[in-house]
């Protein structure tokens, strides 16, 4: 592609950063803001918020059947916002619901099979949504969706793989058959650091001759090289989510042992756990160590925030066993810190040649080479030269040297492509905005998700939206509209009806006719309480919502969080009283978002 020529229409199907977790996904957010910054490439992403299936067969079936309806209809600014709520301006974000569970046509592999019908029914018959190529992150389940899809209309694919669990997928047959098959449809497979690449190779060696090595893009001008004189010559920091595969067991271990040897040194953790559970058990296992004092469990920051902390700690230590990057590690590097590691691939690369003039390197994650190595490197600390540091990641890992790089296989793969593969530019004929400032409803009757929902995103991103629920009173919604304790004790049992148990089908009517049917006679029973109750609960909360903002006009918009509450909202929604939004809480954060902010 020439530079006079139109940018490159590419979608990227993959993790994202959401206003809930700001972290995860983040490099697909900094790879597309520097694809953007080359002025030849025109990103838009396609990212997947899934939500759970409720109830049986049928129940699951009714509600994957509007979904795909309410995707294939969404238009404007709601199929999609012009900004994510923490990702780049000037990117697309196109925050896609998709269920998560079993059905009739979607097993063990139904992430990947429920990805891929809502991405084909987001493209489907839209000319202006169709991209010159698809670039997928992580082989499964994003991957192998996208790979479908883009099989059935001709476009190239590009998967990049990040990965730290492949393991786990390969040994799962049917998973590894879905990665593989993906993969294969792809023109190119980028992983993001060279043990990764050796490890798919030797898992599928047909791939090998497709592999290439880019690492994620880092925004290395976020972090700024600091002096050791304006340092806290004391203070270790550690960034990320913490897990044991993290090593934070190894790491809370190493810093009493150290500790012992110099009292003066704290711990700073930027981050959080997956549970409230996990979370609970570091602290617990802090104070067991006799540390609690000299460890601060602190909030994931964003950038900025991480980049002061960055600025102000005398030693990064990074501690995981498997790393497929080590994307922290470079940008401690940027910020002129050293860094002290355990070997685990990704980091390990981005350390080499010498890690010793970049930190230190310890080829066991356990407490004592890890504390040993943190306290020799802080007796050298004086003699690392921050420039330097920042020197050794920005030519592999900055953000305008790596986008270059993937345009360079862009034009590669278009080159080879059929002519077809050149599409209208996406949004050349985009449809008027069906969002607007129209009044909101969030209809959550699975309670525990809901509060969890309310409970992870600012107050300001799903602000003043009317709630349709179960249960008692929500927490900031004082008037939430709430079934009753008997409709709330029905939606339990008829929910509790799951799946595709065995000898609920026709083997159930041959072995035990008796309790098959008592079975269909207490879901018809409870079915017939339990969903007009649902559905009148949305009426009267869309009411609510028109009340609140009168003079609007056009239909509210509905926000789902499972697939209970679409089967709920389903006869409102083909009434014509409302329009269903094509995501969850993420979108509404975008969209919010994106009306706030200017750009």
């Amino acid at each position: 592609m020439s530079a006079a020529e139109d940018p490159l229409d590419i979608l990227v199907v993959g993790w994202y950063p959401g206003a809930d977790d700001p972290v995860a996904g983040r490099f697909v957010a900094d790879q597309a803001a520097a694809l953007l910054a080359t002025g030849r490439v025109r990103p838009s992403v396609v990212s997947f918020e899934p939500f759970p299936l409720h109830g049986d067969l049928e129940l699951r079936t009714g509600a994957v059947e509007a979904w795909a309806e309410i995707v294939r209809e969404a238009d404007g600014d709601l199929a999609s916002a012009p900004r994510g709520a923490t990702g780049p301006a000037g990117v697309r974000v196109a925050r896609l619901g998709t269920p998560l569970g079993g059905t009739r046509v979607a097993a063990r592999t139904n992430a990947a099979v429920h990805r891929a019908a809502t991405l084909r029914a987001f493209l489907g018959g839209r000319p202006e949504r169709r991209p010159a190529l698809i670039h997928a992150h992580v082989g499964y389940p994003e991957g192998a969706a996208a790979a479908a899809v883009a099989a059935e209309l001709g476009l190239p694919l590009i998967l990049t793989e990040h990965a730290t669990y492949l393991d786990r997928l390969f040994a799962d047959p049917e998973i590894r058959s879905a990665w593989h098959a993906g993969a294969r449809t792809a023109t190119r497979i980028v992983a993001v650091g060279q043990v990764l690449a050796d490890r798919i190779g030797r898992e599928f060696p047909d791939l090998r001759d497709r592999l290439v090595v880019i690492p994620n893009t880092v925004d290395v001008d976020a972090f700024r090289p600091v002096g050791v004189a304006e340092r806290d010559p004391d203070e270790l920091l550690w960034v990320g989510y913490r897990r044991e595969v993290k090593g934070m067991d190894a790491l809370l271990r190493a810093f009493r042992i150290a500790r012992d040897a110099r009292p003066a040194i704290r711990l700073r953790l930027i981050g959080r756990s997956t549970t409230e559970t996990e979370e609970a058990g570091w602290h617990r296992l802090a104070a067991e160590l006799g540390v609690a004092d000299g460890v601060a469990f602190e909030p994931p920051a964003d950038r900025a925030g991480v980049a002061r902390a960055m600025e102000r700690a005398a030693l990064f230590v990074h501690p995981s066993r498997i790393e497929t990057m080590g994307i922290v590690a470079v940008e401690a590097l940027a910020a002129g810190l050293p860094v002290v590691a355990v070997d685990s691939g990704g980091v390990t690369e981005v350390l080499r040649p010498d890690p010793m003039s970049v930190g230190a390197l310890v080829s066991e994650q356990a407490p004592e080479p890890l504390a040993a190595a943190i306290l020799a490197t802080l007796d050298r600390r004086d003699g690392f030269d921050p420039v330097r540091l920042r020197e050794h990641v920005v030519a592999r890992y900055g953000a305008a040297a790596v986008a270059a790089r993937i345009v360079e296989l862009y034009d590669e793969v278009l080159a080879a492509a059929p002519a077809a593969s050149t599409r209208p530019p996406a949004g050349a004929t985009a449809r008027p905005s069906q969002a607007s400032d129209r009044p909101v409803v969030l209809v959550g009757f699975e309670r525990a998700a809901l509060d969890e929902k309310l409970a992870a995103f600012p107050r300001g991103s799903l602000g003043d939206v009317v709630v349709a629920t179960s249960g008692g009173a929500v927490a900031g919604h004082p008037d939430a509209e709430r079934i009753d304790d008997r409709r709330t004790a029905d939606l339990a049992a008829f929910l509790a009806l799951q799946g595709r148990a065995r000898g609920r089908g026709p083997v159930g009517l041959l072995l035990a006719p008796a309790r098959w049917l008592t079975r269909r006679w207490r879901r018809r029973g409870l079915a017939g309480r339990v969903l007009p109750a649902l559905t009148a609960a949305v009426a009267t909360a869309v009411a609510t919502a028109v009340d609140r903002a009168p003079g609007s006009g056009a239909p509210p918009i509905v926000v789902c969080l499972g697939g209970i509450d679409i089967v709920a909202v389903e006869p409102l929604r083909v009434a014509g009283r409302v329009v269903v939004a094509p995501g969850g809480a993420r979108w509404l954060a975008d969209r919010r978002a994106a009306t706030s902010t200017p750009g």
